[in-house]
């Protein structure tokens, strides 16, 4: 990479797309611990929504900055052994609704990947994805982990705001406890 591709890089604004969860306004006010704007008629075509349960999170541990996590007991342990979470797969024909994000700042998406604990195997990255709006946006956002198994997927084509997995409360909660952890380090 030239450094002028760099410095582009640097400056150009981080927009991501969240669904699921990360699509409710309370839940990334509460995880971010603050509000960035948001266009709630993100659709990303060419996947599809999916549900995983406990059983289908990675059972390994996996250390990141000195921080060692197996995502399948940290959710056991948080959630109980009822957990489940939103992902999304591969599907030529589906579309995945949610919200493009805009503006968060590079420690902002930081703090995402280790909410959906991506530095731990348990999702994977996706730095580029082209989520149609009023036109395209290219966001960031965050899919299956590399052979990972999940229940079925969902469509809901009607309404782009799926229902939560977890009592919103509790998520809430839960996001606003990692936000404290994160920006104490």
């Amino acid at each position: 990479m030239d450094s002028q591709e760099s410095r582009r890089k640097l400056i150009m604004p981080i927009h991501y797309f969240g669904y699921g969860a990360m699509a409710n306004p309370a839940i990334m006010e509460a995880l971010l611990g603050r509000l960035p704007k948001g266009d709630d008629r993100g659709k990303l075509n060419g996947w599809s929504l999916a549900i995983q349960n406990l059983a289908h999170l990675p059972d390994v541990p996996m250390k990141h900055d000195e921080v060692e996590i197996n995502p399948r007991t940290l959710m056991r342990q948080e959630w109980g052994d009822h957990f489940r979470s939103y992902t999304i797969v591969r599907n030529g024909a589906g579309t995945v609704y949610g919200t493009v994000w805009s503006y968060l700042t590079p420690q902002e998406r930081e703090l995402l990947r280790e909410w959906e604990l991506i530095p731990w195997g348990w999702f994977k990255d996706m730095p580029e994805v082209s989520v149609r709006t009023v036109g395209l946006t290219t966001c960031c956002t965050e899919s299956i982990g590399d052979g990972q198994d999940y229940d079925r997927e969902v469509d809901f084509i009607t309404d782009n705001k799926p229902p939560l997995l977890m009592l919103e409360a509790d998520v809430i909660a839960q996001a606003q406890e990692v936000n404290e952890e994160f920006f104490s380090r």
